[in-house]
C-alpha cells in the first residue's frame, strides 16, 4: 500500500571528553540531524538537514608530534590536530514510486 502523510525524524550523537595520547583530552561533541518528509500518494518529498545547530564539529582529534616545515628541526612535543566535521547543510529530494 502507498502511504500518505508527514514524516519527521531527529538523530543526535553526544560524546563526553575522551582521553587522547600523551595526556591530552578530546573536546566534547554533540550534533543533531533532522529529517522530514511528506508522502502524497506515489509522490514523496524529503528534506535532510545535517548539523542543525551549525556547530563547529571536530570529527576527529589526534595528538602527536608533527613535522610540517622541511629544513627545520622537528619538534618532539605533541600537538592537537583535528579533522573538521560537516557544516550545516541541507538536501531536498523528490521521488515517485512505481
Amino acid at each position: 500500500p502507498i502511504s500518505s502523510g508527514l514524516r519527521l525524524g531527529l538523530w543526535g550523537v553526544a560524546l563526553a571528553p575522551r582521553p587522547l595520547p600523551h595526556g591530552a583530552r578530546g573536546a566534547p561533541l554533540a550534533t543533531f540531524d533532522l529529517t522530514a518528509g511528506y508522502d502524497a500518494g506515489r509522490w514523496r518529498l524529503d528534506l535532510e538537514v545535517e548539523n542543525v545547530l551549525n556547530r563547529r564539529l571536530r570529527e576527529g582529534e589526534y595528538h602527536y608530534a608533527s613535522h610540517w616545515r622541511p629544513g627545520e628541526e622537528p619538534s618532539e612535543l605533541p600537538v592537537l590536530h583535528v579533522a573538521a566535521g560537516p557544516p550545516l547543510n541541507a538536501r531536498v529530494g523528490l521521488s515517485i514510486l512505481f
